[in-house]
């Protein structure tokens, strides 16, 4: 079997989780081999899981039917990177097209009768890309797919347009790696990661790590003192600007989850991937502030309907309305609120102090282990008592070679 696995370059979500299928996929037929097509952040991620991929392409400089022949693809994989699918669907020998979206209850549609009409009658070849946003192009990706997986959400929300235009998709549980062991010590980790991106700069990215690492100094320096050492996670480009007296790094994902394993906190905005992953690992999370325009939706659908909040943290949304509900293109609204509170002298000052100052006494609350553990149980039974399974990692590789041995009635 031959895969070309492709993503969208904007976070770690889209491509961690297109590889914990091409995992999953090659762990189950042997001598196979996946190609990966992306560029960005996406592409730094393959690059540096390279002994999973026989080759790692740059999707700048190589087009997605040129390869499909150039390798004989027998299945392309797309993690939430709809041209991708669009191209490979409206090619003159097309693979089995699988396409994964973890974002698929947030995405904000019209639902005017043109779009849906569009949707209902879709076709690979007539579609032009230029006249559709982001959030149509996803949806049509899911219209033409052959096989479409939805990461499963705890507040999932049901509109008529999804009712009926999109029943035959499949929802998965959380789709993550769960097969590494850690046996390093306990670490505290911060983790930073995927927070560059097209809508962050660098000094962005370098200020929200600074207001962080400062605000939580002394209970970190506490954890530390208990033994509990804090491992600082993030884009070496940011992280060689910033001051700490604590661990920082890059570790490619299949160290992290070692690393995950093993630790006692994860300290992290509200990112479904690092979410799930905390939780499929049985490891206790609290949330940092919003880093981009889904964390918001994240924390909010998270503690939906379940009695009591299981997930806490620094979400600065909670109180602050202008956070909330923003596009790719508002990201740096979060921004500006930090640096007008590190400015101080402001109104939003004792507001962001206030969800700084709940967020510490959460931390120095999980000073003790048992609070520790008793979170962590909390957490997996809020999230696994609302999804489909453990593992739709697991579920879309077994589906996909499915499809692929099914005899073909002409």
């Amino acid at each position: 079997m031959q895969v070309l696995v492709c993503a969208e370059g904007f976070g770690f979500g889209p491509v961690s989780k297109a590889t914990s299928v091409t995992k999953e996929l090659l762990n189950s037929i042997p001598d196979s081999e996946a190609y990966f097509l992306g560029r960005n952040i996406a592409h730094k991620f393959a690059s540096i899981n390279q002994d999973l991929y026989t080759e790692v392409y740059d999707y700048d400089e190589h087009a997605v039917t040129e390869l499909l022949t150039e390798l004989d693809i027998d299945v392309l994989l797309s993690g939430m990177e709809p041209q991708t699918v669009l191209e490979a669907t409206s090619h003159s020998d097309p693979p089995l097209v699988g396409f994964i979206d973890s974002l698929f209850w947030f995405w904000d549609v019209s639902t005017d009768d043109s779009f849906e009409e569009t949707l209902a009658t879709v076709d690979s070849d007539s579609i032009d890309p230029e006249s559709f946003d982001h959030q149509e192009l996803e949806l049509l990706a899911h219209a033409v797919a052959d096989r479409s997986y939805v990461q499963g959400f705890p507040s999932e929300r049901s509109d008529s347009l999804r009712k009926e235009l999109f029943e035959p998709l499949q929802v998965v549980g959380p789709i993550v790696d769960d097969r590494h062991e850690g046996d390093g010590p306990p670490r505290l980790i911060v983790s930073l990661c995927g927070q560059l991106n097209p809508a962050v700069s660098v000094d962005d990215a370098v200020l929200y790590a600074e207001i962080v690492l400062e605000q939580f100094r002394d209970t970190l320096e506490t954890f530390a003192d208990r033994g509990i050492q804090p491992l600082v996670l993030g884009n070496e480009e940011v992280l060689d600007r910033v001051e700490t007296q604590y661990e920082t790094t890059f570790l490619e994902h299949d160290q992290y989850l070692k690393v995950l394993d093993s630790a006692a906190l994860l300290l992290c905005p509200a990112s479904l991937t690092s979410t799930y992953e905390a939780v499929v690992y049985d490891i206790p999370v609290v949330f940092l502030p919003e880093q981009n325009d889904s964390h918001w939706h994240n924390y909010r659908g998270l503690n939906d309907g379940i009695n009591g909040r299981s997930f806490d943290g620094a979400i600065l949304g909670e109180q602050l309305p202008q956070v909330r509900n923003l596009d790719e293109q508002d990201i740096s609204t979060i921004y500006d609120v930090l640096q007008t509170y590190r400015a101080g002298d402001t109104d939003i000052t004792p507001v962001v102090d206030d969800v700084f100052t709940r967020t510490d006494r959460c931390l120095r609350d999980l000073l003790d282990g048992s609070k520790r553990q008793e979170l962590a149980a909390q957490q997996q039974s809020a999230i696994e008592t609302q999804l489909s399974s453990k593992n739709g990692a697991r579920e879309v590789a077994e589906d996909l070679i499915h499809c692929l041995n099914r005899p073909v009635i002409d």
